[in-house]
């Protein structure tokens, strides 16, 4: 079906309309009806698909003898791709939890047959060809054109393959057992971060000025070498107390005391406070907390 519209200001009658197959002409001539200037009309055509299935161009050409002077001679004519699926990954993101990066992405059929076949979504690291196999999900359920299907993979203990930044790649048909309209677009660029993740908290004070600061890497590698800073009255006030800790595994965390002034106190707890260690959130790496400490005097008791 083509849908033609008369954009210039005077009517035409009549309008012819063609189809194609590629080159091979589709039937007959369509010829409609008077086609006054700024209105639409549809003309459309059966197509017996032939065997085997490969890709079609289908073209529509309005007035395919040029016996209509017009204003514009180039818009005359409309293609479509079509009878194949086409897999392609439409989105794709990461997210954490200890020890486990998952990746979850959309799966689109953005052809115009079903993909009845399992297909393969993979994910590489580096080169979207000779990149290191990181993970497969297979999609079992058929997909119809135009619809798309949610995929997670889920990658345990990343740590042991990849740190730091990675540029990942997802893979849509990676066997390539499916034929497609369109083999160019399968994949899709994914950034991939696996670092830790430091999170400072602060305990409640005894009233005495000790009061507990511990560290937690919720992240999916090791920590090293973390320089935590605990000042008073803003995150560039009065040094407190500066400690570096040597390792924080990922899912554990390191805890220590500090004594805090006498008087009411805001101490701001900060965690690797030059950012010299790439996290996945760089954002959680200040803790604030009230504190209040009494000065206690303690009288002898004597008895007479």
């Amino acid at each position: 079906m083509a849908t033609v519209r008369n954009s210039g200001d005077l009517g035409v009658s009549p309008v012819q309309v063609a189809f194609y197959d590629g080159a091979s002409q589709i039937g007959s001539t369509q010829t409609l009806p008077d086609l006054v200037s700024g209105y639409t009309a549809t003309a459309q055509i059966n197509w017996t698909v032939p065997a085997p299935a490969v890709v079609h161009n289908l073209v529509a050409r309005v007035d395919p003898l040029d016996e209509v002077a017009e204003i514009d001679e180039s818009n005359n004519q409309a293609t479509l791709t079509t009878v194949l699926p086409d897999l392609l990954v439409d989105w794709a993101y990461t997210t954490w939890t200890t020890g486990v990066l998952t990746v979850t992405a959309s799966l689109h059929n953005a052809g115009t047959s079903p993909v009845v076949a399992p297909s393969v979504l993979a994910l590489r690291d580096g080169d979207v060809l000779s990149g290191t196999l990181l993970l497969t999900a297979t999609v079992d359920i058929p997909l119809p054109a135009g619809q798309s299907e949610t995929v997670i993979l889920p990658l345990h203990h990343p740590g042991r393959i990849l740190t730091g930044p990675h540029t990942g790649w997802l893979v849509a048909d990676a066997t390539e057992l499916i034929a497609e309209a369109d083999e160019g677009n399968n994949a899709t660029l994914l950034g991939l971060n696996v670092s830790p993740n430091l999170t400072p908290s602060v305990g409640k004070p005894d009233g005495e000025g000790a009061f507990l600061v511990s560290l937690h890497n919720g992240g999916l590698i090791t920590a090293t070498d973390v320089l935590l800073e605990v000042r008073k009255d803003g995150i560039d006030g009065t040094l407190i107390q500066s400690q570096t800790i040597t390792i924080v595994p990922p899912g554990e965390q390191v805890t220590f005391a500090v004594m805090a002034p006498l008087g009411h106190n805001t101490l701001f707890v900060h965690a690797d406070p030059a950012g010299a260690i790439a996290e996945l959130d760089e954002s959680d790496n200040l803790a604030v907390r009230e504190v209040e400490v009494f000065l206690c005097l303690y009288l002898p008791l004597v008895l007479r």
